[in-house]
């Protein structure tokens, strides 16, 4: 067993190393979620005021994510002077406690093994997404503490394990609505019986806890008419969102999600993935019917949050993404890897090491994805810092730019040229404006519409060829026109979008 524990370890240590390879090579995942987080934090720096909002969600108009992520982002970013490698690190070491939150909650429920297994199996699935963490990520964090403190307190009835749950729900409501929100309904209905059968109903009061972490929630919305709480409220069972879909495709996006995200597991096959769900239907119903298991209230709960919230999910439109659902993963993996006490020894083993081998192989694909690609894609940082910087070389002493991107929001190119004008700083540079030299930055096209010469002479109005064309391997494209007193006059679209207005 020592050997076995020193294995995990040794294995918990080279997954480590595997997320953190890109950061190694000064690069990070680079899409426009990432450039727009920076983009936050460079106004929080530019303007000393802390944003109460942070990332809009996706399916409710009107709705945000709360400002927790940036905050706690912040720090890394000062120090770094705006550096996304030096941001980089720092999730690095966010993924690092979210495995030993893993492991603490699996060690402390059953032994220090469960704890290991949970934490590599924890951090082999965070390779794919170590160079690129978004707010979610702290849902992801911190929600096995929850399920934890939520089960210590069913367990023992001490009001400081529910004072400590209500506060992680804030945090998890602030990380990602659509995982928190949902949580927060469903420790409400849970805990409204089990208070009655306990006659403790005064211990309802430490909902209390959540006035801290929701507080800017509720300054956002005391200062802007109650945006957010009227956002829900329309939304709710009506046919208002930002993303309509079929009911036929509504349907398939629910019963594909309550069985394929469990456990994420890329690629694998899909036999595998429907094993692993009936494995954990199994799990449930033998825990249910065995009234002597340790721990059987903890996994219970597991069973009880995640297959509510797909009830609940179909009173909201749009899709429900993986991202919204995999918080439940940290405490899915616990269960997995204790399974042990229930399942025969051979059958644990044969899921235990599928498990790790189609996580290990995208893992390794990641990597050597990354080697082969690297500083050459266009959602990487060093291509997005190296363009900007060849925008800059040898430019004049100021000069005008616009971005276009399928999305309108040009967050990528907008940020990295941002961070390279510290470098360049005796140049100055004007979003969104004409200047007599103006460079036009073009992300790749999407499904092959190429109307990029058509924004340039209807949005920019600039109707002239290029004075220089730089045409990239990926698609990406650099425009330099030299403009006479007359085109800078003509003024191009206001709509243009210019800051972190959509965000």
């Amino acid at each position: 067993m020592k050997f076995l524990k020193i294995l995990l370890l040794l294995l918990i240590i080279f997954s480590l190393y595997l997320c953190a390879y890109p950061v190694l090579h000064n690069d990070l995942g680079y899409n426009t979620d990432i450039a727009r987080d920076f983009l936050i934090l460079q106004d929080i720096v530019n303007t000393h005021k802390l944003t109460l909002i942070g990332p809009r969600t996706g399916g409710i108009d009107g709705l945000f994510h709360g400002p927790l992520w940036p905050w706690i982002n912040l720090p890394a970013f000062i120090v770094g002077h705006g550096n996304p490698v030096a941001t980089g690190w720092f999730w690095i070491f966010l993924i690092t406690c979210s495995v030993f939150a893993t492991y603490y909650v699996g060690k402390k429920l059953f032994n220090e093994y469960v704890g290991l297994l949970s934490g590599l199996l924890m951090v082999i699935m965070s390779v794919q997404y170590s160079s690129s963490l978004l707010n979610p990520f702290g849902a992801i964090l911190f929600s096995p503490l929850f399920f934890y403190f939520f089960y210590k307190y069913i367990k023992l009835e001490k009001i400081k394990f529910l004072l400590l749950a209500f506060f992680i729900i804030g945090l998890l409501i602030q990380f990602e609505v659509a995982f928190g929100g949902p949580i927060l309904i469903f420790s409400l209905v849970y805990l409204l019986f089990f208070l009655y059968k306990k006659k403790k109903f005064k211990h309802l009061l430490s909902i209390v806890a959540l006035i801290v972490p929701l507080s800017t929630y509720i300054l956002f919305d005391l200062r802007h008419n109650f945006l957010q709480i009227r956002s829900i409220f329309m939304h709710i069972g009506s046919e208002t969102g930002s993303e309509k879909v079929p009911f036929s495709s509504f349907l398939q996006n629910r019963l594909e999600g309550l069985t394929n995200n469990i456990l994420p597991i890329p690629y694998a096959p899909y036999l595998l993935i429907l094993a692993i769900f009936i494995v954990f239907v199994y799990l449930m119903v033998k825990i249910y019917k065995d009234k002597n298991f340790k721990n059987r209230e903890f996994y219970l709960l597991y069973g009880y949050f995640y297959l509510a919230y797909w009830p609940l999910s179909f009173y909201l439109n749009g899709y429900v993404l993986g991202f919204h659902v995999f918080p439940f993963v940290p405490v899915a993996i616990i269960i997995l890897s204790s399974s042990y006490l229930v399942f025969s020894r051979k059958i644990y083993l044969i899921i235990i090491l599928c498990v790790l081998f189609f996580n290990f192989i995208p893992a390794k694909n990641k990597v050597d994805g990354f080697v082969s690609d690297a500083g050459n894609s266009a959602a990487s940082w060093k291509f997005n810092y190296q363009l900007a910087k060849m925008v800059f070389k040898d430019g004049p002493s100021e000069f005008g730019y616009f971005v276009f991107t399928p999305d309108e929001q040009g967050h990528g190119p907008r940020y990295a040229l941002a961070y390279a004008n510290k470098e360049y700083s005796n140049i100055k540079i004007y979003p969104n404006t004409k200047k007599h030299v103006v460079n036009i930055i073009m992300s790749p096209p999407i499904n092959g519409e190429n109307n990029r010469e058509w924004w340039i002479k209807n949005r920019v109005r600039i109707n002239k060829n290029p004075e220089n064309v730089i045409n990239y391997a990926n698609g990406y494209r650099v425009e330099k026109y030299i403009l006479t007193d007359g085109e800078i006059k003509v003024p191009s679209d206001p709509n243009l979008v210019n800051g972190l207005f959509f965000r």
